[in-house]
Formats: structure tokens, sequence, C-alpha cells
């Protein structure tokens, strides 16, 4: 009898090889109580990665690589400092350009890398973001800039793309067969094994986004509306370089911006 682990492990194959048909049903209109959902748990999240790296905005080092001129560092500290700005696919691509323009770029600007960092399943520029380059790269959401492109300023493409990974065989197994706790927890222990693969040298490390951790991630985003923010969130701020390491902002595309400070604000 073939287990249920065994049957994942065979689905995650198909997962990382041909692309899988669009559901149609996945565009469906979603009801309101899933996006009540996803603000739930987006919540959760700035509340976890606000502890896990204890970031004071308005202290923080702004690095250089990510951003294409100084501005961008000023606007970076800005949205950083505000979690409370939510995604909401509902709005259409102003929806999600809110969050991957807003608090979600501008955290992970100031909380990138400094030095580059390589394992057995990426490979990054210095100034790179890293949890999220992983699990973007594990997505196959990470491509070069042209494709990426194509993604994020097309909100059909979004959705369609975002159709494709929730209907796939692995994350509708993983969502058959894992408790919502089960799938929430899978953010904290990635985090853990990032934390312990960053001080281990490389040839010891074997890829924080473990595929059983990268498929409970993405399951509850599924779940609760979430994975369309994700979508646009890595097409825009990660790439695929020339030399194959995964990139981020400026380094991807000269005219990656963050949303300007609101006029007024201090």
């Amino acid at each position: 009898m073939v287990s249920s682990s065994m049957m994942l492990r065979s689905a995650m194959a198909l997962f990382l090889g041909p692309v899988f048909a669009r559901s149609s049903e996945a565009c469906d209109e979603v009801p309101e109580s899933h996006y009540t959902s996803l603000l739930e748990h987006k919540r959760s999240l700035l509340t976890a990665r606000a502890s896990r790296a204890q970031v004071d905005a308005a202290n923080s080092v702004i690095p250089d690589t990510a951003f294409c001129n100084a501005e961008q560092g000023k606007r970076a500290k800005y949205w950083a400092a505000r979690p409370e700005i939510e995604c909401d696919p509902r709005a259409g691509l102003e929806g999600l350009e809110v969050w991957s323009k807003g608090w979600a770029g501008g955290y992970c600007a100031l909380n990138a890398a400094a030095e580059a960092y390589e394992d057995p399943k990426m490979r990054t520029a210095p100034g790179v973001f890293l949890w999220d380059a992983e699990y973007c790269l594990a997505a196959g959401l990470v491509d070069v800039p042209l494709k990426q492109a194509q993604l994020h300023t097309n909100f059909t493409a979004v959705l369609e793309k975002t159709s494709q990974i929730c209907a796939s065989e692995p994350i509708q197994l993983t969502l058959a067969s894992s408790s919502e706790a089960d799938m929430a927890a899978a953010e904290a222990e990635i985090s853990a094994l990032l934390e312990k693969e960053q001080k281990l040298p490389v040839h010891l490390r074997k890829g924080f986004m473990r595929d059983e951790l990268f498929l409970r991630q993405a399951a509850l985003q599924c779940k609760q509306s979430f994975l369309s923010c994700m979508v646009h969130f890595c097409s825009f701020n990660y790439c695929s370089l020339a030399d194959g390491s995964v990139g981020m902002g400026c380094q991807c595309h000269d005219d990656w911006d963050l949303r300007p400070i609101p006029a007024g604000s201090a």
C-alpha cells in the first residue's frame, strides 16, 4: 500500500517538473471569510517576523545592494515601520503592489543578508533577503527579469500562476493531510533551520526551505487566499541573475521601486 508520505514525495517531484494545468475553480470569487483568515494570517506573520529579527526600522542600517538610489532607503525605513499595511487581492494589481512595494519590499530590503549565501537549493548575490528568496525559488517564482516583469505587471497572470500552484497535486495532498496548526507551524520551523544553516559552512548545509516545510507553508497560503500576494511579491522583488544566482530589488531591474512616502508624513 502506498503511504501518504510516498504520494507526497512523488507529487513533489512532479511539482518541480512540468507545469500543472490551471484550475478554473481557483479563480472563482473567494468568500469574505477567506479574506478574514488572510488578514489574521498576515498579522501573525508580521508579529513572528518582527519578533525574530528584532528590527527597529528607525535605526536600521540601510544596505546599498538592493536599492537603485538613496531615496529608496528612506522609503524602505518608512514602510518597514508600518506592518499594518495589508495585501488585498480584491483590489486588483494595486492591492498587491501596496504590499509588495510597501511593508514587504521595505522589510526585506532592510533585512537582507550583507553577504552572498549558498546552500544546495540556492545561491544568492549579496544584499538578498534569504527566507523569501528560497521560498520564491521553491515555488517556481524566480526567473530572469523580463519574465518576472511579465508576471508582476499582469494581474490576470498572477491569478493564473496562483491557481496553478494551489491546484497542484502536492499542495492538494498537503491540504488534505495536514491540520491548519501543522501548516501554520512551518514558518517558524523554516526560520529555525535558516538560523542554524547560516552558521554552518557551505558544504554542510542542506537548504533550509525543506520540501515538506515549503508545501505546508504554501498550502496554508492557498487555504487563506494569500498566495497571490506571494506570487506578486516574488516576481516583483526577486530574479535570476546572469550568473544563475538569485538577486533582489535593483539587482533585478533598474525601475524597481517602493511606494513614495505620503506627503506630510514624518
